[in-house]
């Protein structure tokens, strides 16, 4: 989902006879992304179509971040944090929809690193 956009959900719910429950219509606005990130510029070959999918990214602006871009270059996610010297690398997505990241000074030893396992929301868990 794009930031600053609103959407519209309506929840389907389809019952083991075939009855269907349908929810009305729920708007929502997603929220801003932090400004200090950059803007994504996308070039695609000429003749070719890109995959389907999100990239995640560090991105580096002002202070790593990490990210998600879908293959437009709108980023659609970004985890901030506070800038201590760290940089988050590696980041890997778990299987629950939660990133596990690992914050380190330039070397990653396992001794000047802080793992965090990270929500959707920003919320360390």
């Amino acid at each position: 989902m794009k930031a600053n956009t609103p959407y519209h959900m309506r929840a389907v719910v389809q019952l083991s006879d075939g009855t269907q429950l349908i929810d009305v219509d729920h708007v929502f606005t997603t929220g801003a992304l932090d400004p200090s990130l950059p803007t994504i510029a996308i070039t695609t070959s000429p003749g070719k179509t890109p995959q389907n999918g999100l990239e995640l990214l560090a991105l580096s602006a002002g202070s790593a971040k990490p990210a998600i871009a879908d293959l437009n270059g709108n980023v659609i996610w970004s985890y901030n944090f506070v800038p201590d010297g760290t940089v988050p690398n590696p980041i890997k997505l778990l299987s629950n929809g939660h990133f596990l990241i690992n914050f380190s000074v330039g070397v990653v030893d396992g001794l000047n690193s802080v793992v965090q396992e990270v929500d959707l929301t920003g919320t360390v868990i």
